[in-house]
């Protein structure tokens, strides 16, 4: 996620580097609906009619880190241009949980990226 003005946005505590560890967790997230702090407070959200939303898809899931973002501030009256990046298998479900999580702000049709393998080390 980025902002205008706020370049250095840090949205959740590092993940493991190993794959396989972030992979476990990860799952345990979604299983418990985990949703992690944030590190960065964003005051001045209220200025921005227009928020743009990228990540990753974790799991065939909207990660986490994400998930505690559209939870704590509120979007309402926003228009939402969710955008994905995933290793071949497409969005999941992390679009329509983004309606669920946003139910009044206009949720723009998503667009997803699909680069790279995903890794198995």
């Amino acid at each position: 996620m980025w902002f205008k003005n706020q370049p250095n946005f840090q949205h959740f505590s590092p993940y493991p580097k190993d794959y396989k560890a972030t992979v476990d967790q990860v799952s345990e997230e979604n299983r418990t609906g985990f949703l992690p702090s944030l590190k960065t407070k964003m005051n001045d959200l209220e200025k921005y009619d227009v928020v743009l939303i990228g990540f990753p898809t974790w799991g065939m899931k909207l990660p986490s880190p994400v998930k505690s973002f559209l939870s704590q501030y509120d979007l309402k009256g926003k228009t939402i241009v969710p955008f994905n990046t995933n290793a071949g298998y497409g969005a999941g479900s992390s679009f329509e949980t983004i309606k669920a999580l946003c139910p009044q702000s206009k949720i723009l049709e998503g667009i997803s990226v699909k680069e790279g393998i995903e890794r198995r080390d």
